[in-house]
């Protein structure tokens, strides 16, 4: 990859990660030309015509200016500050986790708000989920997985919790979700499970799992897998 190709690469990420950043950065330039126009002692000595200019007044516009911009960076810190002890706080958050198994289009298994412990036991916990919906059966599923972004959800108690979603495509239809035993690609039973109930996952038609938006979600264009 050469110097430009890497280097707009990296520019798209950041557009993508800090978008509303550069939006907001965006603004305060916007408006700090603004101000530097409108407001007399702002403005750059000698723009508006008449009298040129005084030697002394350079430094004095200097230094107004300076206070303004020392203003200006003060704000962006604070906000930067809030984004970062914002990111903190939702790490610091209990997490849930959503796993939908997917074959083709069809929703297979479905189990939402699970408890998690960490975010990088997403994989292993998801396994674990299909595994134990598919009656302690291990699931055939391609080797990577879709993710959307956290979501930030209240529990049964009000409290806010981090809530993270997986997908997985499976390669085959699970026996206990088949239309007929012999058809490995027809997907006759789906089944829903909530993380929080003690009983078993429960049979659906996967029509009826379609209407649902949080399982629709994932049949709109996704972002690449990991």
């Amino acid at each position: 990859m050469n110097v430009w190709a890497r280097f707009w690469r990296v520019a798209a990420y950041i557009a993508l990660q800090q978008w509303a950043r550069i939006i907001l950065l965006g603004l305060a330039i916007a408006c700090s030309l603004v101000a530097v126009l409108a407001v007399d002692a702002l403005r750059f000595p000698g723009l508006s015509g008449g009298t040129p200019p005084e030697p002394g007044d350079w430094p004095d516009w200097v230094q107004r200016l300076q206070v303004f911009f020392g203003v200006f960076t003060l704000l962006i810190a604070v906000f930067v500050w809030y984004g970062e002890v914002r990111e903190d706080w939702e790490d610091s958050l209990p997490k849930l986790l959503s796993v939908y198994f997917f074959h083709g289009n069809v929703p297979v298994f479905v189990c939402r708000q699970a408890w998690l412990a960490h975010e990088g036991d997403i994989r292993a916990m998801g396994q674990s989920i299909g595994q134990q919906m598919n009656n302690g059966v291990r699931l055939d599923f391609v080797p990577y997985l879709h993710e959307l972004p956290p979501q930030l959800v209240l529990d049964s108690t009000g409290h806010a919790r981090k809530h993270c979603r997986v997908k997985f495509r499976l390669v085959e239809v699970p026996a206990v979700a088949r239309r007929s035993p012999a058809d490995p690609k027809t997907v006759g039973t789906a089944f829903f499970w909530h993380g929080e109930a003690e009983d078993k996952a429960t049979p659906v038609a996967p029509e009826e799992l379609l209407t649902q938006p949080d399982v629709a979600e994932w049949l709109l264009p996704q972002s690449p897998p990991r």
